[in-house]
């Protein structure tokens, strides 16, 4: 049977319509929301568009008048956490490591941060900013995790390529010609070069003699594959543990 030209128009646009529909709800889904209260305090987690490679948090505590804080007043406290943070997040909620802290910087004042395991009960969460605690129990941990492993994943894939071309404005070649005269240069004017130090940092970038490196904190550095002397994997977005000689850190204020 052949269709007139009126009802292909029509299926046409029915078609258009549903991919729409198709697009709005895939915006909807990377674009989510959720909260963790208790008696006195909220925990509210905010995650964006995926190529947006940050999330937030936003902890509320309750009043005397049994309301509570409005982060719209201005009120609360709201951190950002980069991929890095959640990397490091994600590995106290599965439980390879027990506490995880780092410092946010907001109008000249430090703010410190933890993720800890309650030493009196593993399976709660103590979560700090500032004067703010947030206790999670058990099932709030995997719903919490849930969400964090799906953001990790989808942000990285999202974001990576556009970090990839910002990180490497640079040619590879130049990038390692500077590597190769500032690693002679060290060895000509410092005698010992033998210490080492362990650092967790998290892959990015590789050339030919370097691995660009984000440690604790988000600092960046290319480091020298010859000042490496633990194994590696560059192609995994996860936390590794490297050996790196302390000269270069120092030299670069990671030490």
């Amino acid at each position: 049977m052949k269709l007139k030209a009126k009802h292909i128009k029509i299926l046409n646009r029915k078609f258009a319509y549903k991919i729409i529909r198709q697009k709005k709800s895939e915006l909807k889904m990377s674009s989510n929301r959720k909260g963790f209260f208790g008696e006195n305090t909220g925990l509210l987690y905010v995650n964006g568009p995926p190529s947006n490679p940050t999330i937030f948090m936003t902890f509320i505590k309750k009043k005397k008048d049994g309301s509570w804080e409005k982060p719209s007043q201005k009120k609360g406290r709201t951190i950002k956490f980069s991929l890095v943070d959640i990397a490091f997040i994600l590995q106290v909620l599965r439980g390879d490591k027990n506490a995880w802290s780092t410092f946010h910087s907001f109008e000249e004042r430090k703010i410190s941060i933890s993720f800890e395991r309650d030493s009196e009960n593993k399976e709660n969460l103590k979560i700090k900013a500032g004067d703010y605690l947030k206790l999670l129990n058990y099932g709030e941990i995997e719903v919490f995790k849930a969400l964090l492993e799906h953001t990790f994943q989808e942000k990285v894939i999202s974001s990576t390529e556009v970090k990839k071309r910002e990180e490497f404005s640079e040619p590879k070649k130049k990038i390692d010609q500077r590597i190769t005269e500032e690693t002679a240069q060290e060895k000509e004017n410092t005698s010992v070069l033998s210490e080492t130090v362990i650092l967790e940092g998290i892959c990015r970038g590789e050339t030919e003699k370097a691995l660009l490196i984000v440690f604790e904190g988000n600092k960046e550095l290319w480091v020298p594959k010859s000042t490496i002397h633990s194994s590696f994997d560059s192609n995994i977005t996860s936390p590794q543990k490297f050996e790196i000689d302390s000269w270069i850190l120092k030299k670069n204020n990671l030490l």
